[in-house]
């Protein structure tokens, strides 16, 4: 091995030792996981020139069984997750009565009365996006998801959630989707419109350390997450990128709406996402759009 690679071997033992020992959460160490994936991925190229036969060897053999612990943590999760769903579609069948279900996806801490609200991290009913929607197909008459879409990547698992979506929704149910405006952002960027990024610096808590509008712009869009960051956003959108995704999913009547704009009373329901709702100088920060089954 070369020092250099050497020594980045050490630290990444010894951040594993620590983290073994350690009180940190799950999370934590998943996170700790994906920077050390991501450090041996950027040096794969270079590793024929560093290591030799043997050395290869070793190292294919711990990374393949670590790749075998991982596979059996996703099982074990799989089971679980399946479990809850079963248990939580027959809860909402119960509430339903029979009736078409309204739901709001990646809900926050807003929630919605008359919805079902789903989300990860608070509410009755604990969700994540990436797992099937816990309703039987044609069970659900309106979709309200508001700034969500962002946070998943864009062909492996953004499509894969709207078709599910599809799925649920009755013949003729509504999705109304709201993301991040990063068409106007980009009008925005090529106007340099200072005014508008200095306002955003003192809004976004995470765009106050960005120096540049271009580092706002991108950064906002989803570009350069660190490799642990699971949460941040993934993609960026304009209506026509929205609705080539949306018409991929199979959904019809696919409409840009303003804010509030929904022709469905059940749908006007934006200014309770409160990123939704912000605006600066009177014009949007996101992107409204309805399609339907």
């Amino acid at each position: 091995m070369s020092e250099s690679t050497d020594s980045w071997v050490v630290r990444a033992r010894a951040q594993n030792a620590a983290s073994a020992t350690s009180t940190t959460s799950t999370e934590q160490h998943i996170a700790n996981l994906a920077q050390l994936v991501h450090g041996l991925g950027t040096q794969v190229p270079a590793l024929d020139a560093v290591l030799d036969r043997e050395q290869s060897g070793l190292l294919a053999q711990e990374i393949e069984a670590a790749r075998a612990h991982l596979e059996r943590a996703a099982r074990l999760l799989e089971r679980s997750v399946r479990l809850r769903a079963t248990k939580q579609q027959a809860a909402l069948v119960k509430r339903g009565k029979g009736k078409p279900l309204k739901l709001n996806l990646a809900s926050g801490e807003r929630q919605l009365p008359d919805f079902v609200n789903l989300d990860a991290n608070s509410g009755s009913y604990r969700h994540c996006l990436q797992w099937r929607i816990p309703l039987p197909a044609r069970s659900v008459s309106h979709v309200f998801f508001a700034h969500g879409l962002e946070h998943l990547y864009f062909e492996s698992e953004a499509l894969p959630v709207l078709r599910d979506i599809k799925r649920v929704l009755t013949a003729g149910g509504t999705l109304r989707l709201i993301v991040p405006d990063i068409g106007a952002l980009c009008e925005a960027y090529a106007a340099k419109d200072a005014e508008l990024f200095a306002a955003r610096r003192e809004t976004w808590l995470w765009e106050s350390g960005c120096y540049t509008a271009l580092e706002q712009t991108l950064s906002y869009a989803g570009a350069g997450p660190a490799p642990h960051a699971f949460f941040c956003h993934k993609f960026g959108y304009d209506f026509e990128t929205l609705a080539l995704l949306l018409e991929r999913a199979g959904f019809k009547n696919i409409v840009r709406c303003s804010f509030m704009g929904s022709k469905h009373a059940a749908l006007r329901v934006d200014d309770q996402s409160e990123v939704g709702a912000l605006s600066f100088r009177g014009q949007s920060c996101s992107l409204f759009v309805e399609a339907s089954r």
